[in-house]
């Protein structure tokens, strides 16, 4: 078992006072900005191993971390010409802007193993899972002040996405004859992606309101049923033949959530191999695969 906690702090600023000279043209940019930046992260980690009896084995692993961070920042802008040591205003505002955001990831396993008397032949159960997620939010909000009759303008944002992945699986081994083999299995696979991004603007003559040519909320889900033989044997010590075939079959599901639009798509596939390898020396050998 494993817990530690880190926070972190940081603060910025910064004044820019800078001149540019064009032939007669002159200008002036001033900037005044600071920022503060921080948060913290939890770190959780656990894991048991059980020996049942001699021929059989349990364990089981937990992770877990969660991450908040938050920022803000003001920035104060003044663009001037500069004529005859004056300064002749050409844009001036104030911004803010500000950041939150927050992110949680949790994976764990469970692992099963039990051999027979055979030498060689066991059997392995196995489940993994595993999910994390993020939430922020970005907001920007601009005050100017010139040129005269400007409208202000605020902007926010939010993004809230997954992703989760999860699988169990059976895998068994038996020796065949003197020097053959075979592994079989089947395994079960689960993926979903998503993320919902929605913007939001609006300014001194409008309310800020949802942007949708400017927002998105997409989920991809993907099933995955697939199984697998392998046979495998030697022949003299030297030739070394292994065939197998890997079948599976996937239905997956596009959904375009912010326009009402789903795909959905069913296929299978089917893999044969084939591995032959001639040892002709210690330090030499050829092998075909397929």
């Amino acid at each position: 078992f494993s817990y530690d906690l880190r926070g972190h702090n940081r603060d910025n600023g910064g004044t820019t006072d800078r001149r540019s000279w064009f032939g007669d043209d002159t200008t002036r940019l001033f900037q005044e900005n600071y920022g503060k930046f921080g948060g913290y992260n939890h770190n959780l980690r656990t894991g048991i191993d059980w020996s049942i009896n001699a021929k059989n084995t349990l364990s089981f692993t937990f992770s877990y971390n969660n991450n908040r961070n938050s920022s803000f920042s003001e920035l104060s802008v003044e663009d001037d010409s500069v004529r005859m040591d004056e300064l002749l205003p050409y844009e001036k505002y104030f911004q803010k802007s500000g950041d939150l955001g927050k992110r949680n990831n949790y994976s764990g396993t469970i692992n099963y193993k039990k051999t027979f008397e055979t030498k060689g032949q066991e059997l392995t159960a196995d489940i993994y899972y595993t999910h994390n997620d993020r939430n922020s939010t970005d907001s920007t909000f601009q005050d100017f002040e010139f040129p005269t009759g400007h409208l202000d303008v605020t902007q926010r944002s939010t993004t809230i996405d997954f992703n989760t992945n999860a699988s169990a699986q059976v895998d068994f081994v038996t020796p065949v004859g003197k020097k053959g083999r075979i592994e079989t299995g089947y395994k079960l696979s689960y993926r979903s992606v998503g993320e919902d991004y929605r913007f939001y603007q609006g300014d001194d003559s409008t309310e800020v309101a949802l942007d949708p040519t400017r927002s998105n909320h997409f989920v991809f889900t993907e099933w995955i049923n697939a199984a697998y033989f392998i046979y495998s044997t030697s022949f003299w010590d030297k030739l070394k033949i292994q065939a197998g075939v890997r079948g599976e079959i996937a239905n997956t599901t596009s959904d375009l959530k912010s326009a009402g639009e789903v795909h959905k798509r069913n296929y299978y596939n089917l893999f044969p191999t084939v591995h032959v390898r001639y040892d002709i020396t210690k330090e030499h050998s050829l092998q075909v695969s397929y």
